[in-house]
C-alpha cells in the first residue's frame, strides 16, 4: 500500500537482510548512514521491473531513509522504465507480478492501477519481456485484469430512478462534480487487457525520449499522488526526460515532459463528447547543493478535449499556455492543476517528511494570490520515521491529504479536485481518477507502523476517507444534511514474506463506510444511525519478484 530515476541506475535497492544488518542500535539511539554498497544491476534472465507502489518500490524508500541509497530528484518523478536497474544487453523476461482483491459487501479499489476491485473477487496479471540495445530500451508489459464486479443493488438510494441506477453514474456527478467516476463500471464482469507497464525509450547524452503506457507518480506522497500515482491504469503518452541529474549552479536538476491520451469508461460521457482528452503535463524537481536531502519540485498539468486520438499529441505544449477561466486563446475547453512539493530526508535521523501544495486554479493576479492563496488548493503533508528495535526496523508513518473545498468557496465559485463542468470526464482514465485514490472533493489521513525484519515484515494500519465532500454540499442530503458525510474507517494488518527470489505480500482490511452514498434518514442526533451503514471486508494478496 506504500509507495525512481535513472540518475539511481547504478544503485540497487536494500534488501531486506541489509536493512537489518544497516540499524544495529548505536549508543545515541540515532539511525546512522552505513557506507554506501553500490551494485551492479541483476544480470540474470530475469529482470525486475520496480513498478510504482510495488514492494520494490517502498523498499527503495526505506533504504533512502536509512541512507543506503541517495535521495534523488527522480523520485518525486518516477516509472517503472526510469526506475528499473537495467544492466547487459540482450533479452529478459521480466518478472511477473500477480494481484487479487476480494471484498465483501461493496467495492474498494484503491492504488491498484488497472484493476477494479469490486464486490467479490478481481485480479491483475502483469509479465513480458525487456530488450535493452545499447540506448535503447523496450518493455513489453500487458497486464490482464479480471473482476466478478458483483452488485449490490439493496444498499443503493431508493429514490434513484430506473435510469440513474443503469447509469452506474451517482445523479450529483454532474455540473462543476462532473468526473468519469461511476460507482460499478456495469452490471457484468470485466475482463480487460491493457498495454499495462509498457514503454520504448532512447537515450541521448542526458536526454531519455520514448513512449508508454506505464504508470506514473508525481510527488513526494506515500499514500496519494496529487498529480500522478498508480490509482489508475497508465496512459498511452509520449515523454522527454532527464537521464541523469544536470549540474546547476542551484544545484541538480531533473524533469519530464509528457503529453498523453485519456480514454473514457463509457459510463459520462456528455451528448456528442467521445470523452477523449488530451493531457500535457511538466515536472521539475531541484535538489539544492548546500541542503543535504532536501527535493523540491514543481507540476504542472492541463487536460483537455479532443476529438481524435490524433489530435492529442498535438497538445504537447498546453501545459506551457497561459489559461484564463478554464479556456484557452483560442477558446478550447481546458482545466489547469499545479503542483509544488518538498522532501527532505535525515538518514542520520532516519527521518523524513514530506509537502506537496497544489491548486486547481490559477490566481487572477498577484494581489488575489496574497488575499486568497487557499481558493481552490489542495495538500498533502506526512512523515515517517525508521528506528532500530531488536535487530529490526520500525518504520512509523502518518500522511493527510485533504482536496475539498477552501472556505473561501463561499465568497467565490470554485469547483472539485478531478472533476469539472467544462471536461465532463474530468481527470479520469478508463473510470478512475489518475490522482489521489480518495477521488474529487476528497480527503484521507493514513497510519502505519511496520516491523522489518531479515525476510519477513509486518504491520497494521489505520485509515479515514470522505468521499466526494464537495458535491455533498451542493447535491445530497435535505434537512439531516450536516450528519450524513459519507465516510470510510478502516483498520487492518499486513505482512510480506521472501520466498527465495519472490515476494509474497497479504493485507487484511476491515472497514465501515457510515452514510453510504449519503444515506442517512435520522430526524435527530439521537437516531443519527437511521442511515445505510456497510461493514466491508478487503483481502489482497501480491506475488512479485524479492526486493534485491
Amino acid at each position: 500500500m506504500l509507495c525512481c530515476s535513472a540518475s539511481a541506475a547504478a544503485q540497487d535497492t536494500v534488501s531486506v537482510s541489509a536493512v537489518r544488518d544497516a540499524v544495529a542500535a548505536p549508543d545515541d539511539g540515532t539511525v546512522r548512514p552505513p557506507p554506501r554498497m553500490d551494485a551492479a544491476p541483476p544480470e540474470g534472465v530475469i529482470l525486475p521491473l520496480r513498478t510504482v507502489g510495488g514492494a520494490a518500490d517502498r523498499h527503495r524508500r526505506l533504504a533512502q531513509l536509512l541512507g543506503r541509497e541517495p535521495a534523488d530528484g527522480g523520485y518525486l518523478l518516477r516509472s517503472p522504465s526510469s526506475a528499473t536497474l537495467w544492466g547487459r544487453n540482450g533479452v529478459r523476461v521480466l518478472a511477473p507480478e500477480l494481484e487479487s482483491t476480494w471484498n465483501s459487501r461493496i467495492p474498494y479499489s484503491v492504488n491498484d492501477g488497472p484493476l477494479w476491485a469490486g464486490r467479490g473477487a478481481s485480479a491483475r496479471a502483469m509479465a513480458g519481456v525487456a530488450v535493452t540495445a545499447g540506448p535503447l530500451r523496450l518493455i513489453v508489459a500487458p497486464e490482464v485484469v479480471w473482476s466478478q464486479n458483483e452488485g449490490f443493488d439493496d444498499l443503493l438510494p431508493e429514490a434513484w430512478t430506473e435510469e440513474e441506477r443503469a447509469a452506474f453514474v451517482a445523479p450529483w456527478i454532474s455540473g462543476r462534480h462532473s468526473a468519469d467516476v461511476p460507482w460499478r463500471p456495469g452490471a457484468s464482469s470485466l475482463r480487460t487487457v491493457y498495454a499495462g507497464q509498457s514503454s520504448l525509450s532512447l537515450s541521448a547524452g542526458p536526454v531519455v525520449a520514448g513512449a508508454a503506457t506505464e504508470s506514473q507518480w508525481w510527488g513526494p506522497g506515500v499514500r496519494s499522488g496529487i498529480l500522478f500515482s498508480n490509482n489508475a491504469p497508465g496512459f498511452p503518452h509520449l515523454f522527454v526526460r532527464t537521464g541523469r541529474p544536470l549540474r546547476t549552479p542551484a544545484g541538480a536538476v531533473e524533469a519530464k515532459w509528457l503529453v498523453g491520451a485519456l480514454e473514457s469508461s463509457g459510463y459520462v460521457d456528455a451528448e456528442g463528447d467521445p470523452g477523449r482528452r488530451s493531457l500535457s503535463a511538466v515536472g521539475v524537481t531541484l535538489q539544492p547543493g548546500r541542503v543535504p536531502g532536501l527535493t523540491l519540485g514543481l507540476a504542472r498539468a492541463v487536460y483537455s478535449p479532443v476529438s481524435g486520438w490524433g489530435q492529442a499529441a498535438g497538445r504537447f505544449a498546453d501545459v506551457l499556455g497561459q489559461w484564463d477561466a478554464g479556456r484557452d486563446s483560442t477558446g478550447r475547453a481546458a482545466e489547469q492543476m499545479l503542483a509544488l512539493s518538498a522532501r527532505w530526508v535525515s538518514p542520520g535521523d532516519g527521518a523524513e517528511v514530506w509537502v506537496e501544495w497544489g491548486r486547481r486554479e490559477l490566481p487572477e493576479s498577484l494581489r488575489d494570490l496574497m488575499v486568497q492563496p487557499e481558493h481552490g488548493q489542495g495538500y498533502t503533508l506526512g512523515g515517517q520515521l525508521a528506528r532500530p528495535l531488536g535487530g529490526n526496523v520500525l518504520r512509523l508513518l502518518a500522511e493527510h491529504t485533504y482536496l475539498e473545498k477552501s472556505p473561501s468557496f463561499r465568497a467565490r465559485p470554485t469547483g472539485s479536485w478531478y472533476a469539472s463542468a467544462r471536461v465532463p470526464q474530468g481527470y479520469t482514465e478508463r473510470g478512475q481518477v489518475i490522482g489521489a485514490a480518495m477521488g474529487p472533493g476528497g480527503s484521507g489521513q493514513w497510519l502505519a507502523a511496520d516491523l522489518v525484519g531479515r525476510r519477513a515484515e509486518g504491520g497494521v494500519f489505520l485509515g479515514r476517507v470522505r468521499w466526494s465532500n464537495d458535491a455533498y454540499y451542493d447535491k445530497p442530503g435535505g434537512p439531516n444534511r450536516y450528519r450524513a458525510h459519507d465516510v470510510t474507517l478502516l483498520a487492518g494488518t499486513r505482512v510480506g514474506i521472501d520466498l527465495g527470489g519472490a515476494r509474497l505480500d497479504a493485507e487484511w482490511t476491515a472497514g465501515k463506510r457510515w452514510n453510504f452514498l449519503f444515506q442517512n434518514f435520522s430526524t435527530g442526533w439521537e437516531d443519527r444511525d437511521n442511515a445505510v451503514n456497510v461493514v466491508n471486508h478487503t483481502l489482497r494478496i501480491g506475488l512479485s519478484a524479492a526486493p534485491r
